[in-house]
């Protein structure tokens, strides 16, 4: 279920300009700004994933990692009314 949306596209911009064939640094912070996750009122009030995968840029195919998975989790949000 998709319940929020991020900034059109602020994102996918900044990375275009950042590939991930540069990705060299594992202790380099990529996204330093927050956003806003905004939830509709009628999303019943339970505990969720926020995931995150990656895409092709020319095909967007969805990759994998080494074990096969084709996400990761960032963290977990509870919707309470």
């Amino acid at each position: 279920m998709h319940f929020g949306e991020m900034p059109s596209g602020s994102l996918y911009l900044w990375l275009s300009f950042c590939p991930t064939r540069t990705w060299n640094n594992p202790g380099e912070t990529l996204v330093s700004h927050p956003f806003t996750l905004t939830v509709r009122a009628d999303v019943p009030p339970e505990q969720y994933r926020l995931i995150t995968g990656f895409y092709r840029r020319d095909t967007w195919e969805r990759l994998t990692a080494p074990n096969g998975d084709d996400l990761q989790l960032v963290t977990t949000v509870t919707v309470i009314h």
